[in-house]
């Protein structure tokens, strides 16, 4: 088999579809959140300002919120990652307290529908003082079926080749 054809084969297999849906609502969670944590296959990790927690400072319970931690503290930054290592997208949240910063656009409280694709990682960044978010709407990058069929298609046409010798 031409390196051509190796490499178009290779192309073909790695392309995914983003097919694994889910809804992080945070239900449930209680306490303080130390370092980071994770929910429906997502790591939180905080980087500066206080410690997030649920419900707390006027919010429901099942929000993940936090705040900046006064005038002379850093910004205090989540950061979330899909625990596999995959790619995902975010279609909506929910926002409260505060607006945020998220992934370069500043968005107010509220539900928001949006189409972050591609996402190896992605911040929310409070604007003022308190916030959280909820109802997180991800998508995970998943092997398409029709890719995972001709992965092994191509290994039995492979193998009869070699057979053949």
């Amino acid at each position: 088999m031409s390196i051509k054809k190796l490499f178009l084969m290779a192309a073909f297999v790695m392309s995914s579809s983003f097919a694994s849906a889910s809804l992080i609502t945070f239900d449930g969670a209680t306490g303080t959140i130390i370092g980071s944590f994770s929910e429906s296959g997502f790591t939180f990790t905080l980087n500066g300002g206080s410690t997030p927690h649920f419900g707390d400072g006027g919010q429901p319970n099942g929000i993940l919120d936090w705040h900046n931690g006064g005038a002379n503290a850093s910004n205090a930054i989540v950061t979330m990652t899909e625990n596999g290592g995959n790619l995902f997208n975010l279609s909506g949240f929910d926002i409260y307290g505060s607006a945020m910063n998220i992934g370069g656009v500043i968005y107010g409280i509220g539900s928001h529908a949006v189409n972050l694709t591609g996402l190896s990682s992605i911040t929310f960044d409070l604007t003022s003082f308190q916030g959280g978010i909820d109802n997180l709407n991800v998508n995970v990058s998943e092997p398409s079926p029709f890719a995972l069929l001709a992965l092994g298609l191509a290994g039995l046409g492979l193998a009869r080749r070699k057979a053949r010798r």
